[in-house]
């Protein structure tokens, strides 16, 4: 008989024996998964009360060092954070918007507070020197407030064709999303600003 009959005849035997497999191979160990301690089941209802209490607190405890742990890339303005960022400031424009605000000293971020100070001082009653000299500085934030954005804005736009050069994002709406930025006070701005003023963008 020739090796190859030989082989044949073999192959039919282990097809025959219901097993193509070599009864003399050692046999493979099924997968075991590692599992924690055994945990009985609560015997009553006190017992599973404080059970419950006791996951809560475990989730929560979770729930504060997930939240911290985000935060803490959102201030390092990590890019793979971005997506925790509201819709509205999300996308690398809208960042390089944030970070040409923030890079720049600006009047127009005491909007709101001569806003405030302008309608307390124009109620009836007041000194018409104090009505005069609010007027006049409510112009004069106005005018500053006009020029500093047009030239924020500018910059916006140069920076963003510059460096993505891809963007589909609207050119109004980033710039009202400039304008915005630009009559916070620097404290209050969210997202919290990654750059000092003055920094170079």
């Amino acid at each position: 008989m020739t090796e190859t009959e030989t082989a044949a005849t073999d192959e039919g035997a282990k097809r025959s024996s219901g097993s193509g497999r070599d009864k003399a191979a050692p046999t493979p160990k099924r997968g075991t998964g590692k599992r924690g301690p055994y945990v009985p089941p609560p015997t009553n209802r006190k017992d599973a009360a404080v059970r419950r209490k006791e996951k809560a607190k475990q989730e929560r405890g979770e729930q504060r060092a997930q939240r911290a742990e985000i935060q803490a890339g959102l201030d390092r303005g990590d890019p793979a954070f971005d997506k925790y960022h509201m819709p509205r400031d999300r996308g690398p424009e809208r960042r390089l918007a944030r970070d040409v605000v923030d890079s720049r000293r600006t009047i127009s971020q005491w909007f709101f507070l001569i806003v405030l100070i302008v309608l307390v001082t124009s109620q009836p009653g007041m000194l018409p020197i104090v009505k005069t000299v609010s007027t006049g500085v409510w112009v004069f934030m106005l005018l500053a407030f006009i020029l500093e954005a047009t030239l924020t804005c500018r910059k916006v736009g140069k920076l963003v064709k510059e460096r993505v050069p891809k963007s589909t994002v609207k050119k109004p709406g980033l710039y009202w999303y400039v304008c915005m930025r630009l009559i916070m006070v620097r404290k209050l701005r969210m997202p919290r600003p990654l750059v000092k003023p003055g920094d170079k963008i």
